[in-house]
């Protein structure tokens, strides 16, 4: 069989797709463009098509090989070896997919500690911003809070400005949020499916432990770090109880949780979308940007820019093909 296959005879369906190899016209790329000189490459997303595949090869005019492809419940899973450099990436990304690329990472074949963060992370808003929303101080206080997720101003003098901006505000306007609060698409799927594996997971958060503390309990997870507020006579006094979690205590969370559980920080998973997780993102055995900002983005290597959170697990999932 020749090396060459015809795209235009495969057919639609990816997962009806054999493993096959891929090229365009011939384009030699020197390897100092290869991002990171990484060349193993998943790229998943819902709509990942031939068409769209395609398109990619033809406006890049670069060599790809397919080794592999799979589906993770509504993700479709291909594994690709090629030179991909940053203004691939970004086209791939105006597609709609995610790419991560395939170094060492931990395992899904062992257990291991999956550690989140809480706030635009586990859950799709701010609980601060919705406490102060709800409390008709909404905009200050949404304001600083962006600044703070971009690492544009000190994180923890900015979170007691903003906690004291709380003062006098009803306890019972916690619980208003508690009543809606909105999961992040992907979160009970993923937690099901790491907690099957043998895995653990728990939220380590710069948000309220009032709201991790009912993420533990629903999600049955082996811990929760957040900050506490301090009621009294049933309302905020606008301090915090405790040390604050920061992100050097975020660090210091996922050392010591791995530890107990006896898992070493090689099979371990940071996952948060602002500044203050670059630290733990950076520690981790593996570290990712989930739906973040740019000055974040660009620190990290690995992100999940379109994906819910089961993105985590398609990436993931290429373990179970490497170690085998």
């Amino acid at each position: 069989m020749s090396d060459y296959i015809k795209l235009s005879d495969l057919p639609n369906d990816i997962s009806h797709w054999p493993n096959f190899h891929i090229f365009s016209n011939t384009k030699k790329l020197e390897k100092t463009c290869c991002y990171l000189n990484k060349t193993y490459w998943i790229l998943y997303a819902t709509e990942l098509n031939k068409k769209s595949l395609i398109y990619y090869q033809k406006t890049l005019n670069i060599k790809l090989t397919i080794i592999n492809f799979w589906k993770i419940d509504k993700y479709k899973i291909v594994c690709v070896k090629g030179l991909i450099t940053k203004n691939d990436i970004n086209l791939l990304y105006k597609l709609g997919w995610d790419i991560a690329p395939l170094i060492k990472m931990p395992s899904l074949q062992k257990p291991g500690l999956l550690l989140m963060d809480m706030d635009s992370t586990a859950i799709q808003i701010e609980c601060i911003d919705e406490i102060a929303r709800l409390a008709n101080r909404g905009d200050i206080v949404k304001n600083i809070t962006i600044s703070a997720m971009k690492g544009e101003i000190d994180f923890t003098n900015s979170l007691s400005q903003r906690v004291s901006m709380l003062k006098g505000v009803h306890e019972s306007i916690l619980k208003q949020v508690l009543d809606k609060l909105p999961l992040m698409p992907g979160l009970i799927q993923l937690v099901e499916k790491l907690q099957v594996l043998n895995w653990k997971i728990a939220i380590v958060s710069s948000g309220f432990k009032y709201y991790a503390s009912y993420l533990g309990k629903k999600l049955n997870l082996v811990d929760v770090v957040a900050n506490d507020l301090e009621i009294y006579q049933g309302k905020l006094t606008g301090k915090l109880i405790g040390r604050i979690v920061d992100a050097k205590y975020k660090l210091y969370s996922l050392k010591k949780i791995a530890q107990k559980l006896n898992i070493s920080l090689e099979q371990t998973i940071a996952v948060g979308d602002g500044a203050n997780d670059l630290l733990m993102i950076r520690s981790a055995g593996l570290g990712i940007a989930y739906r973040s900002n740019y000055h974040v983005n660009k620190q990290v290597i690995f992100k999940i820019v379109h994906a819910d959170l089961m993105g985590i697990f398609c990436i993931l999932s290429s373990t179970i093909l490497t170690d085998s």
